[in-house]
């Protein structure tokens, strides 16, 4: 009879974690690993800049500047995109190639432009 007991406060209490783990997510964000990821367009970016805003981004590849700095334009505007750490040795994209782009909005103080450093790009 304890065992059961507790067996169903165990269940109870992931049940209520689970719940209150499910509601961070709001609007129009994505979460990955307990982050929220705001979907943004590349103008909304550029026009309201936020220093390490975790962003989504869904656009098409229009430069290669190196192998790791990308332009990339959502059909309105386009801005640079740097790939973060070592995805760059594995990543080849091309040019008019769809991605989606999974980053940090990066504002420098010397640079004001702002620049998206990409932990993850998909090709669509």
């Amino acid at each position: 009879m304890k065992r059961l007991f507790c067996l169903c406060l165990m269940l109870i209490s992931m049940a209520l974690i689970s719940l209150s783990t499910t509601a961070f997510a709001k609007g129009t964000a994505s979460e990955k690993n307990n982050v929220e990821f705001t979907v943004l367009s590349v103008s909304d970016i550029l026009n309201h800049p936020v220093n390490e805003q975790k962003i989504i981004v869904h656009g098409e590849i229009t430069r290669v500047k190196g192998n790791d700095k990308y332009i990339v334009s959502d059909g309105k505007s386009e801005m640079s995109v740097s790939l973060a750490g070592k995805i760059h040795k594995y990543t080849a994209f091309t040019v008019g190639q769809n991605v989606v782009i999974t980053g940090e909005v990066k504002v420098g103080v010397f640079n004001p432009t702002p620049d998206i450093k990409a932990y993850t790009i998909e090709a669509q």
